[in-house]
């Protein structure tokens, strides 16, 4: 068993996560939300070919190197991340604002490479 400072607290939803939190326990705490449970699921994102597509633009962030000056940098970049998928992931497939929400989840990202390797973004 690992030492309290490795220990991370994974929960569903910012709520019980922050119980946690404020209870003083050693150790990260994330929330998780997955994107049906942040509220009613939209028909129209369900498609295998959008569901792929989402997939790999989320994929491709987790493989990117990301150099953060510290831990909260790189929570607070994830927590802005995770606020972008699940705005994008309420916009008609293809449409007009469909794009528009991957341009600013694609823009998030730029920004933290750019900043991690000290551009200006």
């Amino acid at each position: 068993m690992g030492t309290a400072a490795a220990c991370l607290h994974i929960h569903c939803g910012d709520s019980s996560a922050e119980t946690l939190r404020r209870s003083g326990v050693d150790g990260d705490v994330l929330a998780w939300s997955e994107l049906p449970t942040d509220g009613p699921f939209p028909v129209f994102a369900s498609s295998a070919e959008r569901q792929r597509y989402v997939f790999d633009k989320i994929l491709n962030v987790l493989n990117t190197g990301f150099n953060f000056g510290a831990k909260d940098d790189a929570r607070a970049f994830f927590q802005r991340l995770r606020q972008h998928a699940i705005d994008w992931n309420y916009t008609p497939w293809k449409s007009a604002e469909f794009t528009a929400g991957e341009q600013q989840f694609e823009q998030a990202v730029a920004i933290a490479i750019a900043t991690a390797n000290g551009k200006q973004p």
